[in-house]
């Protein structure tokens, strides 16, 4: 996911493919549902308003596919996006929406045997010493030209943590984050802060984050924040309960 996430940064620190053929990203861990089908929570959406257009990654660290989920990402279509997703387009008539699975190169051959095997058309990004288009095409041609093309990568290991957490993350690394963050608040003699302040310093695409991520982000701060009310910050913390 950090991946993805970073081909639309721009940071000099990982690749931005996306970012430079003008895409945003717009939700990370969002719910999108295509009716009589099923529901996925895509990992990333990024969208390119001025061409309508939006891309749904599903990122996998393995080498297995959920048939169900394969087949809901296969029959999504733009309406669904626009009314289970939170995503807007120009012009929802002539606006294009695609499903676009990304794996490890070691992964890829077993996906993308395990699509064809169900008959789908789905485009398939593998990441290794490059990101490069192994299954499929997008519906975007530019992107289609520059993944063909492969996207030289550092190695991997070295992508950066763009999403601090995510709803698989332990509360103890979601704590460190926080902790982080209030104590540096205090440095800054920051005055009142909020829960949501925290949240939005701790995680940069909070706005960004789907309303499971962000309920499960928000009720673990809470906590974490109360933890630190009654031992490390006991008598600066009342200042956060605003």
């Amino acid at each position: 996911v950090n991946g993805v996430i970073g081909f639309l940064k721009g940071d000099r620190r990982w690749p931005s493919p996306l970012y430079r053929n003008g895409y945003k990203l717009a939700m990370i861990e969002q719910p999108v549902t295509a009716p009589g089908i099923g529901t996925v929570t895509v990992d990333v959406i990024c969208v390119k308003h001025r061409h309508n257009r939006a891309v749904l990654w599903e990122c996998k660290s393995g080498h297995t596919m959920d048939e169900q989920q394969a087949r809901t990402y296969g029959a999504i279509t733009s309406e669904h996006v626009q009314r289970t997703g939170n995503i807007s387009f120009t012009n929802p008539s002539s606006s294009q929406v695609e499903a676009v699975i990304c794996c490890l190169e070691e992964h890829a051959g077993a996906i993308s045997e395990t699509l064809s095997k169900w008959k789908l058309e789905l485009a398939l990004v593998s990441l290794g010493k490059q990101a490069i288009l192994v299954r499929g095409q997008f519906k975007d041609t530019a992107l289609t030209k520059e993944f063909t093309s492969g996207v030289m990568l550092p190695p991997l290991e070295e992508v950066p943590w763009f999403l601090p957490a995510n709803t698989n993350t332990k509360k103890p690394q979601i704590a460190r984050a926080v902790f982080a963050t209030v104590v540096s608040f205090l440095r800054k003699q920051s005055g009142k802060f909020s829960v949501t302040h925290i949240l939005e310093e701790t995680f940069p695409d909070w706005a960004c984050m789907g309303t499971d991520l962000r309920r499960y982000l928000k009720d673990a701060t809470k906590e974490i924040l109360v933890e630190l009310s009654k031992n490390e910050l006991k008598e600066f913390i009342q200042r956060s309960r605003a």
